[in-house]
C-alpha cells in the first residue's frame, strides 16, 4: 500500500479495508460495490455468492482444488518425481493449484514410490528464516490439526505412508511432507483439499482409467501430465481443469487466465479474461441514413 501511494494513483483507486467477517459481509452485500473477487475455500466462496446475490453483483471466485498429476506409461521418472513432489510442497502445501493426487501407471508405481522416498528425505522442514529450510510451518494450529487429522484417518482406514518421515514435533505448526498410498480416489484424503504438504499416489492400469480418476473430483483448477508431448496433449484436452501443464509447464504467467471448474470457482484472473471480469459490455446502435427508425411492429 505504501508503494501504491508512491505511485501517485488517483485518490480512491486502491483502498485497504481491514476487518473480520462483518467487513467482508458488508462489502459483498453493499449496493455500492459492483464486483466482488474472492480467493479462499469453496465454503466461504459459496457464502460470498449468497451475500452478493441480493444486489445481483458480479462475483469472481478462485476457490482451490484437488489437482491431479498424471505420470503416463513410459514417462522418465528421474525427471518427473522431484517436481511432482515439490508441486504439492509449495508454500508447505498451502497453494490452491498444488497437484496433490498423483496417478502412476501400475508398472511404474514401485519405482515412483522409491524415488519419492529418496527425494522427500532430502527436504528440510523448519524455521522459514533459515536459508537451509525447504518447508516452513502451516498458517496456524487449527490448520495443522486439520491436515494431521485427515492423515490419521487415512492411515486408520488402511492407507500407508509410502514416502516421508513424519516426526512428532512438540513445537510449531509443522507438518512433514509425505505421500500417502493404499487409498482410493473416493477416499476423504483424495477428495478434500488439505492445504498442507500431503499428497496421495494411486496406480492406474490404462490411460482411460487415469483420465476417469483425474476427472472424478468436485474441483477442476489445475493438472499436470508427464509423458511424451503429443500423447500428453491428447490427454490434457480431456482433463476437466482450467489449467493443464505438460511435463512441468512453466512458471506463473500473468498473461494467461487462471481459474477452474466446479468447486474451484467462477470466472478467471490473469490475462485478458481477468480484465474482462471487471468490464461491462454496452451496445449502441443508430441508423446509417441518419433518420430515426420506427419501433418494431409499426409500419
Amino acid at each position: 500500500m505504501e508503494l501504491l501511494a508512491e505511485a501517485d494513483l488517483p485518490k480512491g483507486t486502491v483502498n485497504l479495508v481491514i476487518g473480520g467477517v462483518d467487513v467482508g459481509r458488508r462489502l459483498s452485500e453493499s449496493p455500492d460495490v459492483d464486483v466482488v473477487s474472492f480467493t479462499g475455500s469453496h465454503k466461504v466462496g459459496a457464502q460470498v455468492m449468497r451475500q452478493a446475490s441480493s444486489t445481483l453483483k458480479r462475483v469472481t471466485l478462485e476457490l482451490g482444488g484437488k489437482s491431479p498429476n498424471i505420470i503416463l506409461p513410459g514417462a522418465d521418472l528421474s525427471v518427473a518425481v522431484p517436481p511432482s513432489l515439490l508441486r504439492f510442497c509449495l508454500n508447505s502445501g498451502q497453494g490452491c493449484g498444488c497437484t496433490t493426487r498423483t496417478l502412476v501407471a501400475r508398472q511404474a508405481y514401485d519405482e515412483y514410490v522409491e524415488r519419492s522416498r529418496d527425494a522427500l528425505g532430502k527436504l528440510v522442514v523448519g524455521d522459514p528464516r533459515d536459508e537451509k529450510t525447504d518447508l516452513g510451518p502451516l498458517i496456524r494450529a487449527e490448520q495443522r490439526d486439520f491436515v494431521q487429522g485427515h492423515v490419521d484417518r487415512a492411515l486408520a482406514g488402511g492407507g500407508r505412508i509410502e514416502a516421508g518421515n513424519p516426526k512428532d514435533r512438540q513445537q510449531g505448526y509443522f507438518v512433514d511432507p509425505m505421500v500417502i498410498g493404499g487409498v482410493t480416489n473416493d477416499s476423504d484424503i483424495a477428495q478434500t483439499e488439505l492445504f498442507g504438504p500431503v499428497g496421495v499416489v494411486m496406480p492406474f492400469d490404462d490411460v482411460e482409467e487415469a483420465i476417469r480418476i483425474a476427472n472424478t473430483s468436485s474441483f477442476g483448477l489445475n493438472a499436470n501430465i508427464w509423458g511424451r508431448t503429443s500423447e500428453a496433449i491428447d490427454v490434457a484436452r480431456r482433463i476437466r481443469s482450467g489449467t493443464v501443464t505438460i511435463n512441468g509447464g512453466g512458471g506463473m504467467r500473468p498473461d494467461v487466465p487462471w481459474g477452474g471448474y466446479g468447486f474451484s470457482g467462477l470466472g478467471r484472473e490473469g490475462g485478458e479474461d481477468g480484465f474482462l471480469e471487471y468490464l461491462e459490455t454496452k451496445h449502441i446502435q443508430w441508423p446509417l441514413d441518419g433518420e430515426p427508425t420506427k419501433p418494431f411492429g409499426t409500419k
